[in-house]
């Protein structure tokens, strides 16, 4: 399994509501408050510290 980066909110509570929504349709997230270029790829201008992200987990092969 992976982890991806799915959304970026201005906020932590948006994230939290987009977090929960998706948990509720069966969809394992989480709310990422920091170091998020250390768990999965993106672009550059991603990779930066203090950014929260909405983090699915997503079967790999």
């Amino acid at each position: 399994m992976a982890e991806v980066a799915l959304a970026f909110p201005n906020d932590e509570t948006s994230a939290e509501v987009i977090a929960s929504r998706l948990r509720s349709d069966g969809i394992a997230a989480r709310v990422d408050r920091g170091l998020i270029g250390s768990t999965w790829q993106a672009s550059a201008s991603a990779l930066v510290i203090g950014v929260v992200a909405i983090v699915i987990t997503v079967a790999t092969r």
